[in-house]
């Protein structure tokens, strides 16, 4: 159900269905029923989604509708209706009430959700998606969506909500071992914890981007080899030689990129994607070096808890380098679009 405008109570960033243009006005303040909690909106992190749903290429189901999905705050109210939610409750409560938002809400009954896989729920409903999400002051959410948020982790960590989780399960898609070569293909929001999480399995890094400062920073971040896609050819080595592509991306010129790079029985791991379509790879291609193309779809609840362990750990560091008020929320979608922001942008309240 969509927020109502009344008397001032909160600030919210509200999407019409004719503009592009993000409006920050006055809303209502949620209210919880059982099941829900009330959260204080404290980190909000920017990723390539928004800049789909403000541009229509993901269309939420109602209007005016409030975007955003990697969600850090602080829990100010909850009503557990089980013992399962009061649990979740004491755990964020001895965390200083600090927590993560989960951004997929299942059926609950299907067999994805019953796996834990509730980014697969046939009836899944996202938050920022397709309920209203974190750019306004306070979000409610259902109490089985909250995370903790241990010390010394803080609100800058909203990014593993979605860009840290979900490369984390497309990495468990394949085996990793020590020395094989592992493309990374675009240093940004998902790209840049791709590098981190890869180090620790010891794997060589080759860093694909076309922005000179990308290309540095991946380098700072560990990547063994960071190149100008435009360049890629005057490596040696390079063709036919990558185990895995990692494909941030998702648009003709990284698919093809991909597949010309990838070994025999190499395997491209899609997560990015736009409007493209595979149909620009040669079939023969594709038969003749056995490549393997696995897609993979956000993350489990279970892939968060894990990537927030391993940044309890030091094995990520938070990636963000962009720093918005709401505001400001207008700018940081077109810096997002242009590609402006070296890691990820996140909008502080």
């Amino acid at each position: 159900m969509a927020y109502f405008l009344i008397e001032a109570k909160l600030k919210a960033g509200l999407l019409y269905k004719h503009s592009s243009i993000i409006e920050i006005k006055e809303v209502e303040k949620p209210h919880i029923d059982k099941g829900e909690a009330l959260v204080a909106v404290r980190g909000l992190g920017l990723c390539g989604s928004d800049v789909k749903i403000v541009h229509k290429f993901i269309e939420p189901p109602y209007y005016p509708f409030i975007i955003g999905h990697e969600i850090a705050g602080e829990l100010i109210d909850a009503l557990p209706s089980n013992e399962v939610e009061r649990n979740i409750i004491k755990l964020i409560r001895n965390c200083d009430n600090n927590l993560i938002v989960y951004l997929y809400v299942g059926c609950g009954v299907c067999k994805y959700c019953i796996k834990g896989e509730r980014n697969l729920c046939y009836n899944v409903r996202r938050i920022g998606f397709e309920i209203n999400g974190g750019l306004a002051e306070y979000v409610k959410v259902p109490i089985s969506n909250l995370v903790p948020l241990p010390k010394p982790l803080t609100y800058d960590y909203a990014v593993l909500a979605d860009a840290g989780a979900t490369v984390l399960r497309a990495l468990k898609k394949v085996k990793l071992k020590p020395n094989l070569n592992v493309a990374v293909m675009g240093v940004g929001g998902l790209g840049s914890l791709a590098i981190q999480i890869l180090k620790i399995s010891g794997c060589k890094i080759i860093a694909f981007d076309k922005k000179e400062e990308k290309i540095n920073y991946a380098m700072e971040l560990g990547a063994d080899i960071a190149i100008d896609v435009s360049n890629y050819q005057k490596f040696s080595g390079i063709e036919d030689n990558v185990d895995i592509f990692l494909d941030f991306v998702g648009n003709k010129e990284s698919q093809i990129l991909g597949i010309n790079t990838l070994r025999k029985g190499g395997k491209l791991l899609q997560v990015g994607y736009t409007e493209s379509t595979l149909s620009e790879i040669p079939n023969k291609t594709l038969v003749y070096k056995e490549i393997k193309i696995i897609g993979s779809l956000g993350n489990s609840i279970n892939d968060l808890y894990e990537v927030i362990q391993l940044a309890i750990n030091g094995y990520i560091k938070s990636n963000v380098t962009n720093r918005y008020n709401m505001e400001e929320i207008n700018n940081a979608i077109t810096d997002l679009k242009e590609n402006k922001i070296l890691g990820r942008g996140i909008i502080n309240l």
